[in-house]
């Protein structure tokens, strides 16, 4: 291991030229994450502010849906990419991957929503044709991540909340419909991936050396893509998994609450999108970094990174908490309506925000070791003590009931992320924590 005048742990806190990159590598990936997630808020209190409650909870089922469906897909080629520091494969490839597969959601989603929710079906698809859009997007950010451009990343989501609100939000006022809304949101995507993101990827790619493209499929290209999408199906499962988790209270208040208790539900429950966004941006700005310390094993960088992750994830977790608890619930009531407002569960989906921002970081310390089956069992693990939770709870206690059972789950899913996490540091070199 090389010699190191660094203090204990491995961690550097003076200015070095990693930690300004790191530095601006996450000013950048939040401030896209923050401009993407107010859009899609400002979508949701459309909803809620012009059409009927109702609305809203069709809104939160079909994305309840499709999105469980969508990460599977996925199969989280974005972080495979980013994590793809010997640069085996090509974009052309992962994006080949992603609109297969892609095809393949959308056969899923119809055939489940024609068994559960057969009234739903023109509304899923057209949710489902939005994740799709969303997700061609992604794999322009992959390529970015991997190139180091993190600044683009963030331009990119940028771009896309200045476009699709708007185009939204015209939209639903336009039709007064809730599908009407979301074919807006469809169409600001395609425009945003049009304007920026294929843009962006011809200007990387021509200046990439290391990126080969313009193959025909051939039989070995496919061999190459079955490859790859065995190596990542953990992954996706594992994504599947951590989306069905938040999605499995909203299956049983849809049915014991109707449609009016799953809206003020999943209201309330965006704010964790917003607080998670800190772990996201964390993550995706970091785990390049992460994945090429472990293909050094590089135990001290590693460790120095995650610790300073972590503990960022835990400070503002803990914030959001005590904000919740203090100002969160008038918040609500002042930008949703007061039909919105609940103390307690304000209170608890601040909780379940710092716990999911803790794991989040975990997990992306586990996709930088390709420790992807890993990430699965905590994943699986979550969502069981999350059904077993919801069962017991949300009968009784209703839309509280399903935010004590999401904080219940990603307390189990941080605690394994963190025992599988130590193991692979272990396997660096000398045992070491974060």
């Amino acid at each position: 291991m090389r010699a190191s005048s660094e203090p204990p742990g491995g961690v550097r806190w003076l200015p070095g030229p990693q930690n300004v990159r790191l530095q601006r590598d996450v000013s950048w990936s939040f401030g896209g994450n923050v401009a993407y997630a107010l859009s899609q808020w400002l979508i949701l209190i459309a909803f809620a502010r012009w059409l009927p409650l109702e609305s809203v909870g069709r809104f939160a089922l079909a994305l309840a849906i499709v999105t469980p469906v969508m990460a599977l897909s996925n199969l989280s080629l974005r972080t495979v990419q980013a994590t793809d520091a010997a640069r085996e494969h090509s974009f052309a490839l992962y994006l080949m991957i992603r609109a297969v597969t892609g095809g393949v959601m959308l056969v899923l989603v119809i055939a489940l929503t024609l068994v559960s929710v057969p009234e739903l079906l023109s509304l899923v698809v057209l949710v489902a044709g939005f994740k799709l859009l969303e997700s061609l997007g992604d794999i322009a950010h992959g390529y970015a991540m991997v190139r180091q451009r993190i600044d683009r990343v963030g331009w990119s989501k940028i771009v896309r909340a200045l476009i699709v609100a708007p185009v939204t939000l015209v939209f639903v006022k336009a039709t007064g419909s809730l599908g009407g809304g979301v074919t807006g949101m469809n169409v600001g995507m395609a425009l945003a991936l049009i304007v920026y993101d294929w843009p962006l990827v011809r200007r990387l790619q021509a200046g990439d050396p290391a990126q080969f493209t313009g193959r025909n499929p051939d039989r070995q290209h496919y061999h190459e893509a079955l490859g790859v999408v065995w190596r990542a199906l953990p992954l996706g499962l594992g994504a599947a998994l951590i989306a069905l988790q938040p999605s499995t209270p909203r299956y049983l208040l849809a049915v014991t609450e109707g449609e009016r208790g799953l809206a003020v539900f999943a209201a309330t429950a965006y704010l964790m999108t917003l607080g998670v966004l800190v772990s996201n941006a964390l993550g995706e700005s970091t785990v390049a970094s992460l994945a090429r310390a472990s293909l050094n094993r590089d135990q001290p960088e590693f460790v120095a990174i995650l610790r300073r992750v972590v503990v960022a994830a835990g400070v503002v977790g803990g914030a959001g908490l005590v904000a919740a608890a203090t100002i969160g619930t008038p918040a609500i009531g002042a930008i949703y309506g007061s039909d919105f407002a609940d103390h307690s569960l304000t209170v608890l989906i601040g909780l379940a925000t710092a716990l999911a921002m803790i794991a989040s970081s975990l997990g992306y310390a586990l996709l930088a070791l390709h420790r992807f089956r890993s990430q699965f069992s905590a994943a699986a693990a979550a969502v069981v003590s999350t059904v077993i939770v919801s069962i017991a709870l949300i009968p009784p206690l209703g839309v509280r009931g399903a935010a004590a059972a999401l904080c219940v789950g990603f307390m189990v899913q941080g605690g394994i992320s963190l025992v599988f996490v130590r193991a692979g540091i272990r396997t660096m070199g000398r045992p070491s924590v974060p």
